[in-house]
């Protein structure tokens, strides 16, 4: 009978502290603000190398690699975008949030890479004529 009352005992301690120890880290996840690049271009490309966008990040839904471009782009694209603008672009929001980061990858018709042109969505404020887009 002492056993199983030390068992209970142990199996109670475990469990408050693996659920004591969720509600941590689930608390420490929705506190933890995002750190976005600032408006300069070295901080935007950095942002974007760190997340090694090519490999990481999604194509514009709907589209793949290389797809049909039109004037000002290359006659060829590919795009790129993270995971806050796929799901805002999927989910059909309204307003594309604070970190919606897309680029760009702009080929000559003979799939040479010529361009790439990034977009950033910066802080409410920043560029209120352009929706706040960094480009």
């Amino acid at each position: 009978m002492a056993t199983r009352k030390s068992t209970l005992a142990l199996a109670a301690v475990m469990a408050t502290a693996l659920l004591g120890g969720c509600a941590t880290e689930t608390e420490t996840k929705t506190s933890e603000k995002p750190k976005w690049p600032d408006t300069e271009a070295s901080s935007v490309w950095s942002y974007i190398e760190s997340h090694d966008y090519r490999k990481n990040w999604s194509f514009w839904p709907g589209k793949g690699e290389l797809y049909q471009g039109q004037e000002p782009h290359g006659a060829l694209l590919t795009t790129y975008v993270n995971e806050l603008a796929q799901d805002a672009l999927t989910s059909g929001a309204a307003k594309m949030p604070q970190g919606d980061t897309i680029v760009k990858e702009n080929y000559s018709p003979g799939r040479e890479l010529a361009a790439i042109t990034v977009m950033y969505k910066a802080e409410e404020g920043y560029n209120p004529d352009h929706n706040d887009w960094f480009w």
